[in-house]
């Protein structure tokens, strides 16, 4: 039982650690980038969609004419 508690201690304490290191600014710097890069391309998705149903809608008015 002893050395149960001590490798959950060293478990944690290893935990500790770890959990230390990914919240340096450092370290979330590039989760950031990644984040707002994502945030770039989403919007960009949602704008060429936006603009080829604005223009899909304008050919298929001219062809009804």
């Amino acid at each position: 039982m002893d050395d149960k508690r001590h490798e959950e201690f060293a478990r944690a304490k290893q935990f500790k650690k770890l959990n230390k290191l990914l919240n340096t600014p450092a370290a979330k710097r590039p989760i950031n980038q990644f984040r707002n890069f994502a945030f770039v391309v989403l919007a960009v998705l949602v704008i060429v969609q936006v603009v080829v149903f604005i223009i899909s809608r304008v050919l298929l008015k001219q062809l009804n004419r």
